[in-house]
């Protein structure tokens, strides 16, 4: 079985604020590749909503995925 640790992080902003053009971002000389995936997510807890108490997700995404498994 394959495990992976995902992170998700979430920011609060002011009301005006603008998100950057990401080719902005990229350093001269570096590239970026940019693809659109659609996933289906089924999230999963026990009856009496241990996961979520305890601050933990636990999900299971089904979608495209790039060769090689990525």
């Amino acid at each position: 079985m394959r495990r992976m640790n995902e992170q998700e992080d979430k920011y609060e902003v002011d009301s005006d604020w603008v998100m950057p053009q990401i080719t902005d971002l990229v350093p001269d000389g570096g590239g970026l590749d940019q693809q659109v995936r659609e996933l289906d997510s089924t999230y999963f807890d026990t009856s009496g909503a241990g996961l979520r108490v305890f601050g933990i997700t636990l999900r299971r995404r089904v979608g495209a995925q790039k060769p090689g498994g990525s």
